[in-house]
């Protein structure tokens, strides 16, 4: 079963809070992939139940935001970049 993430606000300009409901691991990853699949960025060490999501050097779009425990996908949602 995945998490129900909540990442607000959804569209941004320059940032975002994911909401990571999960308390059995305190090192998540995170995985940032483009409109076509290709992955743009990995955040090692996340720490629930927030994330800060930065625009950073990510351009205008569409993007999917998978969540992992030990290689294991926990949660998966899209979000669109101003």
């Amino acid at each position: 079963k995945l998490l129900n993430l909540n990442l607000a606000p959804n569209p941004f300009s320059n940032k975002s809070i994911l909401n990571l409901p999960y308390y059995k691991n305190d090192h998540l990853e995170i995985y940032i992939y483009n409109s076509v699949g290709q992955l743009e960025k990995i955040y090692n060490h996340v720490h629930p139940p927030t994330f800060e999501l930065n625009k950073d050097n990510l351009k205008s779009g569409l993007y999917f935001l998978e969540v992992y425990d030990n290689k294991n996908r926990i949660g998966i949602t899209k979000f669109e970049i101003k």
